[in-house]
């Protein structure tokens, strides 16, 4: 199969017609010897060309899905990130909720023409760390259907956090009451159950 990738667009569409014929003639139950005869190759030759045509039948909509997926992903993390550009006003009990403007000292500023204070609304930061909790899952997920995360490596350390070779085996045996004779616990000393 790795023969595929050099040959040509004649040659590469030639060696899969042979895989989709052997394949047919395979659901026909025709047996490998005779799929061989017919294409003018070996019998081990006939099978993998069998098993080129049935990766191809599971790989190409494997791949469709995939590209599918991306898609999504890609429409969920344009939605995300224009929920991230956007000012959110902070809401409760249905009105937007405002605070005074302070000077330097904590008293009130005046607008200039009606001698009101001066009032800002209050964002509200809720949407957009629910956006970047999103991202970063769209992006864990993303990464995963790519298999661009490198497998996670784990070693057995010592309490000093150095390797250890022979990392210790413990077994927690619960009497669970009963009386157990020290030699078979190999503790001296195993008390009696109140």
């Amino acid at each position: 199969m790795a023969r595929n990738k050099q040959q040509s667009r004649p040659e590469r569409a030639a060696s899969l017609e042979r895989a989709r014929e052997a394949l047919e003639m395979r659901k026909n139950g025709h047996t490998f010897a005779a799929i061989s005869e017919r294409l003018g190759c070996s019998g081990n030759y006939a099978y993998k060309l069998v098993k080129q045509a049935l990766l191809a039948i599971i790989q190409e909509p494997a791949e469709d899905v995939r590209a599918l997926e991306l898609e999504r992903l890609d429409t969920m993390q344009h939605a995300m990130m224009e929920i991230l550009g956007e000012k959110h006003l902070l809401v409760s009990s249905g009105a937007i909720i405002s605070a005074e403007v302070l000077d330097n000292d904590g008293n009130p500023v005046h607008d200039d023409l009606t001698g009101a204070p001066k009032k800002i609304r209050l964002t509200d930061a809720g949407p957009k760390f629910a956006a970047v909790t999103a991202l970063i899952k769209i992006a864990e997920r993303r990464a995963k259907l790519l298999g661009l995360d490198a497998p996670t490596k784990t070693a057995f350390t010592d309490p000093d956090g150095k390797e250890s070779k022979n990392p210790p085996v413990l077994f927690y045996l619960p009497t669970n009451g009963r009386d157990v004779p020290a030699e078979e616990t190999g503790q001296a000393g195993v008390s009696e159950p109140a």
